[in-house]
């Protein structure tokens, strides 16, 4: 016959139930904290190099790196100070953009796949961060805050920058976000937080 009798619920038995629990919580967020760190925002690299471009801070400063699928051959992209975030590859370019505070400030930067020729693109006192290739090399869409206090789309042209004159996108009080060019390149959807939500 089976039992009604509820389960013995007594302390001797539930505490170390709890604790393993307990335990299991602190080594899984850790874990997932630990890749949040260690490896941000992988990239493909295309059939140039094969290789797979992301962002990781094992020193707690965040840096760009390339691997093989293979987990061999982990280099460095760029020697430069600064901390790196936000690559963005251009296999028509060969080039990546990113995000970068080596000059003091939050600027958008371009090097080649070899982490040489390292131009700054962006010069404004703003926040300039989220570089996106345009299908064709041309362009750059990004998020700054040169505008207002959020984040507003622009596009500049990929080699000389905001030296040239900025086409802006978005004129909204609200936060955008993650710019995306469709592959024709003729649009850019993006994500805006309106009325207390992210809409795109």
């Amino acid at each position: 016959k089976l039992s009604t009798k509820p389960a013995n619920t007594s302390r001797s038995q539930t505490i170390p139930m709890q604790r393993s629990y307990s335990s299991f919580i602190r080594r899984t967020v850790g874990a997932l904290f630990f890749c949040i760190l260690a490896a941000k925002i992988p990239v493909w690299s295309g059939p140039i190099s094969e290789r797979i471009l992301f962002v990781a801070a094992p020193t707690g400063l965040s840096k760009m790196y390339l691997i093989r699928p293979d987990r061999k051959d982990l280099v460095r992209l760029t020697k430069s100070i600064g901390r790196e975030r936000e690559p963005s590859i251009s296999l028509v370019q060969r080039c990546v953009a990113y995000r970068c505070n080596r000059d003091k400030n939050e600027e958008i930067y371009r090097c080649n796949l070899k982490g040489e020729e390292i131009t700054r693109l962006t010069h404004h006192l703003a926040v300039d961060r989220q570089p996106t290739w345009s299908p064709d090399g041309r362009q750059i869409a990004f998020c700054t805050q040169r505008w207002n206090k959020f984040d507003e789309i622009a596009i500049m042209d990929a080699v000389d920058g905001d030296s040239k004159p900025l086409v802006r996108l978005t004129k909204l009080e609200e936060q955008c976000a993650t710019p995306a060019w469709s592959p024709d390149g003729k649009w850019i959807a993006y994500s805006a937080y309106e009325q207390g939500q992210s809409d795109l």
